[in-house]
Formats: C-alpha cells, structure tokens, sequence
C-alpha cells in the first residue's frame, strides 16, 4: 500500500527572505511581487508580521501604513525553487528514499516502508521530521501521510488529521474547502458560484454535469485524491557524485602496487564525467589500513579538466608519500566535479596558453603554500585601478570581462604623469614624452570618460578622466588619460596608466 507524506511551508518565503537577510525571526517581514501595473503586493509574510495584520494580497502601502517596522523585501523564485530542490534532496538522503518538491510550497515523500525505521512508526517518523524542520528555521511547518498524493497534499494544507488511512480517505476529506483540490482559480470561482464550498458537496453532486460544465480537470483531480486514478511524481535524482574504490583480498605493503591500482582508479573515475558533461576540480583519495586507521590527501585542480595525462601527473606526485604499513585494505578516490568548459579563456589568453596556465598552476600548489598562487580576477568598479582583485588560485575564473571596455594587461599604479604636445585641446595627443622618451602618436582612439566612484568614497566626487588608446611609429599601444581643471583643456595634465601588449 503506497504511503505519501506531504510536507508543507506556509513562511517558506518568508523563512528563506530572513536567513538570507539575516533578520530575527521577533521582526515583522513581508515578500513582495510586482504586477502589471507596476504595484507592489504582499506576497508573503512570516508570523510577526501576520500577527499584525499583514496578509497575502495586501497592497505593500497599506501593509506599511499597519505596521511601519515591516521589513520589506521583493520575491526571489530562484532562491526558493533551488532550496526547495535542496530540502527535497536532503529528505531523501535522510528520511525517504523518493522525495520531490510540490506547488511551490512543500515536498512530498514516498514513505512505504520507511515508517517501521522510526520509533512509533508513521507517527514517530512525522514528529523527526517536522523537528528537523524547525532546528532549520522553518515557522509552523506542517505534514500528513495519506495513500495518495492529492490527500495528503489537501490534509497538510486545510486538514485537522495528520494520518489516515485507505478506507479513512473520503472521510477526512470531505469537510475540506475546494482550494484543496489544486484547481485553476477560475474552477474553484465558479463552483463558489454555483454553491459549492467543500469537497463533500461536489462528491455528492452529480459527476456528467461538472464534467461537461468544467471539463476532465475537476474529475481527474477527485478521482487522484481518492486513489481511483493514479497522480505521477517526478521524484528527484541524486546528484552524480564521481566516486570509485577497490578493496583488496590481500593488503598492499608496497608503493608499486598501489600506484597501479590509483592508476586504474583514476581512469574508472573520468570515464563517465564526459556524459555529464562535468570535469574535475578536485581529487579526494582515502588508503584504509588494516588497522583501521586512514591516509587522506585532497589536490586542488585550477580549472575543470578531463585530462587524464595532467591528472595523474598530479595524483603519481602523492604516491611516495603514502605510507602503507601495516597494510593498505581499500583505497577510496571521489572527485570534486564542475561544469567542463573547454571554451573557457582567461584575460583574452590563447586556449593553449591557458591550459598551460593552469597546468603550471596545479603542479606550483602541490609544492607551496595554497596563499602563495593568487589570479586575478574582474570586479565591477569603474576606477580601473579597482577593477581587479586577487583570488586564490583554485577559484573557478568568470568570463565576464566587459568585452566593449578593453583595458590594458598591465597597468601603472599610480599612473605615470608624461608630458604631451596635443594639436587641439579636445583631441589625443600627438606626441607625449615618458621616462624622458618622446613617442610620436600616428593613431588614437577616444576619449572614453571614466567618473569616479563618489558612491564610494566621496573625494572622489569631482574626479574626470579622458582616456584615449594612442599607437606611436614602432607599434607600441598606450593607455593615457586627462584630466582638467575646469573648462580648461590646455591647462590639463595627462597620464599614463597601462601598456597593450
């Protein structure tokens, strides 16, 4: 007999809002959506501020005309779809093997068979589950175990019962309100109209006239929540987690042997990567001695990769350092995984080059300390002196260099004052003199205006730059700007700030 538990998060939106925010659960908190024409509406909101009078539905000025201390923040779908996925996962590892996430407010379990795990079967295994909930800060959740999904879902949200049974299905839900049956708004309006408030007064009405009058969706949903059809579940996948190990019938005591054996590992461990389209970041290997005691050592890959020459490279390194005695029984090696991008480039560098990069950055941390590799990496800020930060070497690198902003790979901190000799005040320069060098400029493109970032600090406010990309005789590219005092471009003093190239 199939058993379903229905899981529901009335403040799920709420709840997600104030971890995200950090804000006390004492505080009153509404979520909010626009529409179409350019309102806002409550959406959600958590007990404190239900308790002072705001509800779904409410216009947001008048939910702050209630209760001025509402903190008010704007829905996030993808935050609260993904934590749900997330919750449906855990559920799954932990209570249920078949666990999938519902309408948007909830997750629903297959539970047959797993009640009698739990102290006070179905009833025990209700109360560990709603007391993990509320150590994950979730408010007031609720959950009903029925045979079918459609009960279950409806006794969770508007029932008083928390369990029922195949021949106690019809019964407990009769006195439920329509907007349990999970209907288009229109269905539910329309049967309001006709007189209809419960689920019992429609099962009591005859089926050949709401078949005609609102189509199979009425009927296919009563005949679901009672069992006499069946309600597909797209229940979750486990995520795919690299993971090979090798137990062995006689203990290794020797380094020849188990560098053959890693060696296998390693290639049982790629080949399935290319079908999910994922590469490795990451290896985790675990010796288990006879004794019962471990060797573990991790190894950090700067880019996601498939190649088993440089992986190898990396994992043959580790081997010496492995002690076997007394005996190694079974050796573990699961992989840190990311998506494969072979296009990916870094700084405009040739895909070669690039992988060579990464190559020499892998083989450098296996020997220093992982602060001692850093990469530079983009950060939105218009001061191009500020646009660049210093990650660690491992961290994944985002493509999202503005390509219509072309910067130069080596820039001057502070930027070097030159002199120039320009032909009109609002052009580039036709000669500057750098180092006491002069270079004659034959090609220059701008002036591209860069403002400074007063938002953050605030003497920064009256800062204007010019910048102009000059090209002199010998082909060499430069990166000058201007910047003026007043209206007065002669009196301007330029600067040098980057080399191309």
């Amino acid at each position: 007999m199939a058993r379903v538990i229905s899981l529901y998060l009335p403040y799920l939106t709420a709840d997600l809002a104030s971890k995200a925010h950090s804000t006390p659960p004492e505080a009153p908190l509404a979520i909010t959506e626009g529409q179409k024409n350019g309102a806002r509406v409550v959406k959600a909101v958590n007990m404190a501020a239900q308790a002072a009078g705001i509800y779904p539905g409410l216009p947001l000025r008048e939910a702050q005309a209630r209760c001025a201390r509402v903190i008010v923040f704007s829905q996030n779908p993808d935050q609260e779809s993904a934590s749900l996925l997330n919750l449906a996962r855990f559920c799954a590892r932990r209570f249920c093997p078949l666990a999938a996430p519902i309408s948007g407010d909830g997750v629903v379990l297959e539970s047959s068979g797993c009640a009698q795990l739990y102290a006070g079967g179905e009833a025990g295994l209700l109360r560990e589950l709603l007391a993990m909930l509320e150590r994950a800060g979730f408010c007031a959740p609720r959950a009903a175990v029925a045979p079918t999904l459609g009960a279950a879902h409806a006794l969770a949200r508007y029932g008083a019962a928390r369990m029922v049974m195949v021949d106690e299905v019809e019964a407990a839900v009769v006195p439920l309100p329509l907007a349990s049956l999970r209907l288009p708004p229109e269905i539910v309006s329309g049967l309001r109209e006709l007189g209809f408030t419960t689920i019992g007064e429609v099962l009591a009405a005859p089926r050949a006239p709401l078949a005609r009058r609102y189509g199979a969706a009425l009927m296919r949903r009563l005949d679901q929540m009672l069992g006499a059809v069946d309600e597909p579940v797209n229940f979750v996948a486990e995520p795919f987690r690299p993971r090979v190990s090798q137990a062995f019938p006689e203990i290794l005591l020797s380094a020849k042997p188990l560098e053959r054996v890693l060696e296998r590992l390693l290639r049982r461990l790629l080949a399935p990567l290319a079908e999910h389209e994922l590469g490795v970041v990451g290896l985790f290997c675990v010796c288990r001695r006879c004794d019962r005691s471990t060797q573990e050592f991790n190894l950090g890959v700067s880019r996601a990769t498939r190649d088993f020459a440089h992986l190898w490279r990396l994992l043959a390194a580790q081997v010496p350092m492995i002690r076997p005695e007394p005996g190694i029984e079974q050796i573990i090696l699961r992989a840190r995984t990311a998506r494969f991008q072979p296009e990916a480039r870094e700084l405009g560098a040739p895909a070669q080059n690039q992988e060579e990069l990464s190559d020499l950055i892998d083989v450098l941390a296996q020997r220093l300390p992982a602060r001692a590799i850093a990469r530079a990496m983009p950060l939105a800020r218009d001061m191009p002196e500020n646009a660049v930060r210093y990650a660690p070497a491992f961290t994944p690198v985002a493509d999202d260099w503005p390509e219509n902003l072309l910067r130069p790979p080596r820039l001057f901190v502070p930027p070097q004052e030159v002199r120039v000799h320009a032909v009109l005040p609002d052009h580039p320069p036709a000669q500057f003199i750098w180092r006491r060098r002069p270079y004659r400029v034959l090609r220059a493109d701008g002036p591209e205006r860069v403002l400074g970032e007063w938002w953050i600090d605030h003497r920064q406010t009256e800062i204007v730059r010019d910048y102009f990309q000059v090209e002199d005789q010998a082909g060499q590219r430069f990166w000058l700007f201007r910047v003026s005092e007043g209206e007065n471009l002669l009196q301007a003093r330029w600067f040098l700030h980057g080399i191309f190239g």
